[in-house]
């Protein structure tokens, strides 16, 4: 869940500085992310079921694997033991990205309006004020 979030970090620094619409991609991932991770946090038992169902019928790993790593105390572990939390970790991932997708396609508009009146557009018909010619200052000669 943490490299969930972390990405979004990068994003968000990327954006600094950049036109609005750069902005509001990335305020969209931070969003799409953190409501992400929070109803993952909440349903995390069932999250973490639905796992061992999809990578155990999907003939990815064997229940008895998994039993394995759960017992396993940290370095102790044998690499077919790594390979199992490899492969869990990486449907866990995907798996989440899915529902994820699955829960924000059917809200994409609303959420792009929430965004929008969060980060609204930038007024080009206003001049740009340039530094130094403030017009309380009087120019150098």
């Amino acid at each position: 869940m943490g490299a969930n979030i972390g990405t979004c970090g990068t994003a968000c620094l990327a954006s600094l500085g950049k036109r609005v619409e750069t902005q509001r991609v990335a305020a969209v991932y931070l969003l799409f992310k953190l409501v992400g991770v929070g109803v993952a946090f909440v349903l995390s038992s069932q999250f973490e079921a639905l796992i061992v169902v999809v990578v155990t019928r999907a003939g990815f790993v064997t229940e008895a694997s998994l039993a394995r790593v759960a017992a396993c105390p940290g370095s102790e572990c044998s690499s077919a033991d790594g390979k199992t939390t490899a492969t869990v970790l990486a449907w866990s991932h995907t798996i989440f990205n899915i529902i994820l997708a699955a829960f924000f396609l059917p809200i994409a508009t609303p959420t792009s309006a929430f965004i929008k009146s969060l980060l609204p557009e930038e007024d080009v018909t206003a001049p740009k004020k340039k530094a130094g010619n403030s017009p309380g200052r009087a120019k150098a000669e």
